[in-house]
């Protein structure tokens, strides 16, 4: 019987590197976050992914930003701009602006940190005033561009542009 010769010619590992390239452990798809939009406090704004599994989350003080309706431009890293992906256990669809957790709740198993680009923030229409003055009730408004993350691994993703619009924030959970 002859014998099989096999050809490990460089065209032919092609596939091989694709899957390979694919099956990482911490791959976030960057137009990805498509699903489930909120915010609360002053300020967190959030947008999950379809999976609720990966979410692009801001937070910040909006007093110590200084931003109004004219938007005011950031370069990232930024110490008073908290802009992050959180990957979570599971999906978490309730887990931003929500004060009731049970123990079953998805952790957030991974985080990467923004460490450049520019983001844009901009507030919107007053939607609320409190007659005590403890909270006011806005939206406001986020561009992201060329934002470039990274987790604690070195890996890296970045957003090259996406648009947060009219988020309500401002609110207290509970």
């Amino acid at each position: 019987m002859p014998k099989r010769q096999f050809h490990t010619h460089p065209i032919c590992l092609l596939p091989v590197l694709f899957l390979a390239a694919g099956c990482g452990s911490n791959p976030v798809d960057p137009g990805g976050f498509v699903g489930k939009t909120g915010g609360c406090g002053n300020f967190t704004v959030y947008r999950f992914n379809a999976a609720m599994t990966d979410a692009l989350v801001v937070r910040a003080t909006a007093s110590n930003l200084g931003f109004g309706r004219e938007p005011v431009g950031f370069t990232l890293p930024n110490s008073d701009l908290d802009v992050r992906i959180e990957r979570f256990s599971g999906a978490a669809d309730q887990y931003y602006c929500d004060d009731v957790f049970g123990s079953g709740e998805p952790k957030v198993t991974h985080i990467w940190r923004a460490v450049s680009g520019t983001i844009t923030v901009a507030a919107g229409d007053t939607t609320y005033v409190d007659p005590g003055g403890f909270m006011t009730q806005y939206k406001v408004s986020l561009e992201f561009r060329d934002v470039t993350l990274r987790d604690d691994d070195g890996n890296e993703v970045t957003i090259g542009n996406a648009d947060l619009s009219d988020i309500g924030v401002g609110w207290l959970p509970g």
